[in-house]
Order: structure tokens, then sequence, then C-alpha cells
């Protein structure tokens, strides 16, 4: 999660608020990697629903409008502040656009050190 957050760093996790609310856009979630063995950090991009789309180093956000009359959706690319300057979201071994449908009671996550971060895309 460099540079927002580095590894010598001490962090008080509240775990209990997830009790009384689901997470949010932008949330930084611990996770539990199981490869690893160890907990990591990771922000919360995609919620349940929502279509996450990685086109030409950006992420989009698509809602699906749920009107009887249409099949269209709505997209947005995120502002992402948080982002080193002239740091893109790549593809990890593929070319082109990507998507992905987030399941009911599932979450989409993304590393704030996009080029070397483990995540959703893998």
């Amino acid at each position: 999660m460099e540079p927002n957050f580095s590894d010598d760093q001490i962090f008080i996790i509240n775990k209990f608020i997830y009790l009384f609310r689901q997470p949010e856009r932008y949330d930084v979630v611990q996770l539990l990697d199981l490869s690893a063995k160890k907990l990591i950090l990771k922000r919360v991009i995609g919620l349940p629903g929502e279509t996450v789309v990685i086109r030409r180093g950006k992420v989009f956000i698509e809602n699906r409008k749920d009107d009887d009359a249409s099949d269209s959706a709505e997209s947005a690319a995120l502002y992402e502040p948080y982002l080193a300057q002239g740091i893109y979201t790549k593809l990890m071994a593929q070319q082109g656009a990507v998507s992905w449908v987030i399941p009911q009671d599932h979450y989409f996550v993304l590393g704030d050190n996009r080029p070397r971060s483990s995540d959703s895309r893998v």
C-alpha cells in the first residue's frame, strides 16, 4: 500500500465497524493473504453488484441500471487522489480492457502500489 502505508508503521484496526455497516468504496481493509500467510492492507474499489473495468490504465465502475426499458450501464472513472502521480492500474498478463462483475457479499480490492500489488486482479 505504499506510498500511503509502509511496513514499518503500526496500525489500529477497527474490526467492529463492519458489524454496523458494510465496507464502503475507498475503505482500507485488512485481509489475510493465504498464500503468504500474512495480513495485508488493500483498498475497497468495487462493491457488490457493480462491474469493475480496467481500461487504458484507469479503473471504471459500472452500475447496472434496473430499468426494464433499457439494458444500459453508467460508467465513471474513479477519482483516486491517494495514488502517486504517474501510477496507472495495469492489467496482470493481459492487454486491452478487462472487467469483473462483483457478486453479492464480495468486494473488489486493489493495493495503492498498483505495479507491485497482489490484489483482486490476480
